[in-house]
């Protein structure tokens, strides 16, 4: 496998990832892919931060949803004269 290849890395990362959900080590994946377990390491690192990222970004677009939906309803309920600030 090519080192710093992009389309390489994101190939090894995606196995790593795999791998980890099956259970294994990160030195059972450096020995599976044939890489050393410092590059596993990292390689992990940046899946962890990768997914707070997108849990974050989750996070953020579910509560603008809920206070944009509060937000249609409340004015939903009042008179157009109210909705309208006047």
């Amino acid at each position: 496998m090519p080192h710093n290849n992009r389309s390489a890395i994101e190939e090894r990362r995606e196995k790593i990832s795999v791998l980890l959900t099956r259970g294994m080590k990160g030195y059972e994946i450096a020995k599976e892919l044939g890489v050393d377990s410092a590059t596993v390491s990292r390689d992990i690192k940046y899946l962890t931060a990768d997914s707070q990222t997108y849990l974050n970004d989750l996070a953020k677009i579910t509560s603008y949803r809920v206070i944009i939906y509060h937000t249609l309803s409340r004015n939903e309920c009042m008179n157009p004269a109210e909705a309208a600030g006047t």
